[in-house]
């Protein structure tokens, strides 16, 4: 059994799968201290008739599956960090819509107090004006233009990796590869 599952180049716990048991049983039968029952013969004899009328299994074909395997791999990893991309990507879009109506809001609170400003000289002044325009710079400094297209690029490079493993999963996906969830 050791011999035709290095001729095929599986691990014994993959071997034993194959036939049916686990990674104990498969050690105990290539030792010699446990009998095949009848299914696992079965799937033995299968097993070497196939190999013995197929051509000798080669290194590149080994090299194709670990290939396939590090594909698979790499696949599943890019699908993650498109699913992680795509959830920072609705993060970021919804602070940048929160963003903008603050944006939107404090203008027209600065409209206002120009106008208050303005409007209201002398006695009538409110010195309240003046700290209120303060707190509207800040809250404009931390929602501004230049925040908000900050913002902006970040959502442009997510949108691009998205589409870049997107791309690359449905390139993949057409010759063969098991697709990966």
């Amino acid at each position: 059994m050791k011999k035709l599952r290095d001729q095929i180049g599986l691990s014994q716990t993959d071997m034993s799968k194959l036939m049916g048991s686990n990674k104990t049983t498969g050690s105990l039968h290539e030792k010699g201290l446990r009998e095949l029952n009848a299914k696992e013969l079965s799937t033995l004899s299968t097993i070497e008739l196939l190999m013995n009328n197929a051509n000798e299994i080669q290194a590149t074909e080994r090299i194709s599956l670990n290939d396939q395997k590090a594909l698979v791999a790499m696949l599943k990893k890019l699908s993650y960090n498109q699913k992680r991309a795509t959830q920072k990507h609705e993060i970021i879009r919804e602070k940048l819509s929160r963003m903008e109506e603050t944006y939107a809001s404090n203008r027209k609170l600065w409209c206002l107090l120009n106008e208050l400003k303005t409007n209201l000289k002398g006695k009538a002044a409110n010195p309240y004006v003046g700290v209120l325009e303060v707190k509207c710079l800040e809250k404009l400094k931390s929602c501004g233009l230049h925040q908000q297209i900050l913002l902006r690029h970040q959502l442009s490079m997510l949108e691009s990796e998205i589409a870049s493993a997107q791309q690359i999963v449905e390139e993949y996906r057409g010759f063969g590869v098991p697709e990966v969830g």
